[in-house]
Order: structure tokens, then C-alpha cells, then sequence
């Protein structure tokens, strides 16, 4: 808490200086006692306010920002697989300091055409998100079944695994990530007469990315130049 400076002389002595007695107005008593800005006290007191202005400014402009959107797809691709595989498809490749992905869409057509069982959970294609070549996030897909089937996927149909997604988006040091991708793979099992075969596998993700509005750099640059400001007139004094 910050207290205020007692006053050097009373009530009275003020009314006196200031001419109230003979009916003078409070606005008089400002201009009868001007501040002397080469006073150090009063440098000091300008200079700390200086710095709580400054404070302020940078605090109000780290919550103008505004997100880049940014909407990415891949190209449809046809897989087929008659072994254990764990192949790329297809991937996407996110901008440095993205803050989140709101949306992950596709679609593929599907099925298990071999003589043996099937097990759709586990012949699979899937998602992944992969940081330098470490998966931090992974979602099924599409699998595989003895019928051809058209199969749409959306992250945001399993909210647990979207806040995941985003949970592993948040954590990821953008100062040291070299590639950050979202891939599509396979995931295949190879018992004799199992296969997997996936046609226009596809999917889009969008994500953002805070970026600094101008009014951010205006404040910072006022703030700065307040400092100076006073800074100047310290040095000058």
C-alpha cells in the first residue's frame, strides 16, 4: 500500500499562502504553488510514476492480440497394406507458436478385403501429432472391416480427445521445436489374410497463432517514452 507524503505545512498555512481567507478559490491554490519539476523530490515522485504508467501499459497491451487462422489440408492419398505397417500418409506442418488447433477434419473410404478376421479398432489409420519425431497426441481415424465403408472423422466428436489435442498444443516449447506436424498413419496388423486398404484419405486442421496487434507496439513505444521522458529531465537536472 502506498502512503501518502504528510504535508509540510497545516490547513491554515495553506489557506493563508493561497489567499482562501480573503475568498480565494481552491483552483488558486495551484496556480499559486507551481511545481518545480528541477526539484529532486519531485523528479523522484515523477520518475516512480513514470515506471507505474509504464507498468500498466505493458500489462494492458499483453492482453491486445489478436489470432491468425490458418486452415491447412492435405491431398488425397490411397493406401494399401498386406503386412505389419506403421506407414506416413500424409501430414501437415504447423507454424511456429501455435497456440491452438480448434478444428481437425477428413474422411477416407475403407475396408479389410483379406480372407482373415478383422478388427477395425486395430487395422487402422489414425492421427498424430509428432514434435521432432516424438508423438505427444494420437486419435484413430479409420478402420478397417470386410465391407467398404465411407467413414468422415471430427476431433471435436470426442471432446476428451480435443482437449487433449490441446493440452499437448500448449505444451510445446516453441523456442526449442524444430517440426511440429499433425500426420496421418497406418497402423496395420499382419496375421495371414489380413490386409488394409484405404481410398482419398484426407483431412484439414485449422489452427491459430496470438499475434501482436499494433495497438500492443503503441503502448509499449508510449510507455517507453514516458520513461525517457523523465529519464531526460533527471539527467538534464
Amino acid at each position: 500500500m502506498v502512503e501518502s507524503a504528510k504535508p509540510k505545512f497545516s490547513t491554515r498555512d495553506l489557506s493563508k499562502e493561497s489567499g482562501l481567507e480573503k475568498g480565494g478559490s481552491t483552483r488558486e491554490i495551484f496556480k499559486s504553488r507551481p511545481i518545480d519539476s528541477t526539484n529532486t523530490d519531485v523528479q523522484k515522485i515523477m520518475f516512480k510514476f513514470s515506471k507505474s504508467i509504464l507498468v500498466a501499459l505493458l500489462v494492458a497491451a499483453s492482453g491486445v492480440s489478436s489470432f491468425a487462422q490458418t486452415t491447412q489440408s492435405t491431398s488425397p492419398v490411397n493406401y494399401d497394406s498386406y503386412g505389419w505397417n506403421n506407414d506416413l500418409l500424409s501430414s501437415i506442418t504447423f507454424a511456429s507458436g501455435t497456440n491452438a488447433i480448434t478444428s481437425i477434419v477428413g474422411s477416407t473410404s475403407i475396408a479389410d478385403q483379406g480372407w482373415g478376421g478383422e478388427y477395425e479398432p486395430g487395422n487402422q489409420l489414425y492421427l498424430t501429432l509428432v514434435v521432432d519425431g516424438y508423438s505427444l497426441w494420437g486419435d484413430h481415424f479409420a478402420g478397417g472391416t470386410h465391407e467398404w465403408r465411407s467413414v468422415s472423422y471430427d476431433v471435436s466428436n470426442d471432446p476428451s480427445q480435443f482437449a487433449a489435442l490441446n493440452v499437448a498444443v500448449g505444451g510445446i516449447d516453441w523456442s526449442t521445436a524444430q517440426d511440429v506436424e499433425l500426420q496421418l498413419r497406418s497402423s496395420t496388423i499382419g496375421y495371414p489374410g489380413w490386409a488394409l486398404h484405404a481410398q482419398d484419405a484426407q483431412f484439414s486442421a485449422t489452427s491459430i497463432v496470438a499475434v501482436p496487434e499494433p495497438e500492443t507496439y503503441a503502448l509499449m513505444v508510449a510507455g517507453l517514452g514516458v520513461l525517457g521522458f523523465v529519464a531526460r529531465r533527471r539527467k538534464s537536472a
